[in-house]
C-alpha cells in the first residue's frame, strides 16, 4: 500500500537533465503539455447559440480548475473567430458559425453531424489524485448541462489507468508464481517440508526490494515492476541448489554451495550495480533492486533457509556416502 505510481515518463530522468529541465520551463510558463479530453454528446445539435454559450460558461469554468493551464475547444476557437470578425469576443450568430467552422480550425473540437464537441484541457503533470480532482471538477462544472453526456478520456488518464493496473497485475502474478514454483520444488524434492521451508526465503528478497523502494521513493513503474518476477527467479535458483546439497550432506553444503552462491551472487550483484551509472531512471532502479534482491536471496538461503530446515542436520544420505 506504500508503492507510488509516477505515470509521467519526463520524470524517469534527473531533475538536471536537459529533456526534464527544458519540459518543466515549458511547464512554468503556463503552457501545459499533457491533455485531458471532455468530449460533449448529445443527441441534438449542439451548434446553437444558447447551447454554445452553456457550453462556453462550462469551459471556463474548467479553466480554473487546479492543475488545468489552457482550455483549448471549439467555443474558445468561435470567439477568436468572432473577435476576428467584429471584434465582439462572444459565441457568434448560428450563420457565421457555419462560416467560422472551417476557417478556424474547429471542425477538429466539432463532430460533422454537430452532435459531440470536444475540449482539450492542456494540464500541468499531476499524479493520480491530481487527475482524480479533475475528473470530480469537470462533473461538477458539467451539472447545468442539461441533456449533454460529459466523458473525460484522453492518453493522459489512460496512461494512469495503466499506472495503477500495475499493482493488481503485480499482486496476482507474484501469487500465482509463488504457488506454481512451491508445486514444483514439492515435485522436484519429493519433501513437503523443504517445499514449506523454502517460502519464506524465496519472499524474502521480494518483501525487501519493496522496502527499499518505499524508503528512497522508488516508484512502481514497468521496469521496477519487472524486479519482483527478476528477484523471485534469483532467490528460487538459490534456494534448490542449497535443498539439494542439504539433502546430499547437509555438512558440506555451506563449504561448497554456499560458496559457489556468495561467488556468483558477488560477480552478478556487482554487474547490476554497474547499472547505477545510468542516466534513465528506470535503469538505475533496476539495477539497484536486482543487486539488492540478490544480497537478500543469498543471505535468505544460507541463514535462514537452514534455520527452518532444522539445527541439527541428518545424516548423509548413502548416495553423498557413496
Amino acid at each position: 500500500p506504500y508503492l507510488r505510481t509516477d505515470p509521467h515518463a519526463i520524470r524517469y530522468f534527473d531533475a538536471d537533465h536537459p529533456l526534464r529541465r527544458d519540459h518543466e520551463i515549458i511547464e512554468e510558463t503556463g503552457l501545459g503539455l499533457s491533455t485531458v479530453e471532455v468530449v460533449l454528446t448529445a443527441e441534438e445539435s449542439l451548434l446553437t447559440p444558447e447551447r454554445l454559450d452553456a457550453i462556453d460558461a462550462f469551459a471556463e469554468d474548467l479553466h480554473g480548475l487546479p492543475g488545468v493551464q489552457r482550455v483549448m475547444g471549439a467555443t474558445v476557437l468561435l470567439r477568436d473567430a468572432s473577435v476576428r470578425a467584429g471584434g465582439i469576443d462572444a459565441i457568434p450568430p448560428r450563420p457565421v458559425i457555419d462560416d467560422a467552422r472551417a476557417a478556424s480550425g474547429a471542425e477538429q473540437f466539432i463532430s460533422p453531424d454537430g452532435k459531440a464537441l470536444r475540449i482539450a484541457l492542456l494540464i500541468a503533470t499531476l499524479d493520480d489524485a491530481g487527475l482524480a480532482a479533475i475528473r470530480v471538477g469537470v462533473e461538477t462544472a458539467a451539472v447545468p448541462l442539461s441533456g449533454v453526456t460529459v466523458n473525460v478520456t484522453g492518453n493522459y488518464g489512460l496512461l494512469l489507468e495503466a499506472q495503477r493496473g500495475l499493482l493488481s497485475t503485480l499482486t496476482t502474478s507474484l501469487l500465482l508464481t509463488a504457488l506454481l514454483i512451491e508445486l514444483l520444488i514439492l515435485l522436484a524434492l519429493g519433501d513437503l517440508r523443504m517445499a514449506a521451508a523454502a517460502l519464506l526465503p524465496n519472499a524474502a528478497p521480494i518483501a525487501v526490494n519493496f522496502v527499499v523502494m518505499m524508503a528512497l521513493e522508488i516508484p512502481l513503474d514497468v521496469g521496477t515492476c519487472m524486479t519482483a518476477a527478476v528477484a523471485l527467479g534469483i532467490a528460487v535458483d538459490d534456494t534448490l541448489h542449497v535443498l539439494v546439497a542439504w539433502q546430499r550432506d547437509p555438512r558440506q553444503m555451506a563449504r561448497g554451495t554456499g560458496r559457489a552462491l556468495l561467488w556468483t551472487t558477488a560477480i552478478i550483484g556487482a554487474g547490476f550495480l554497474a547499472l547505477l551509472s545510468a542516466d534513465f531512471g528506470p535503469t538505475r532502479n533496476f539495477g539497484l533492486l536486482c543487486a539488492t534482491a540478490m544480497i537478500t536471496a543469498v543471505i535468505a538461503d544460507l541463514v535462514l533457509l537452514p534455520a527452518l530446515l532444522g539445527s541439527e542436520p541428518s545424516e548423509p544420505s548413502d548416495e553423498a556416502a557413496a
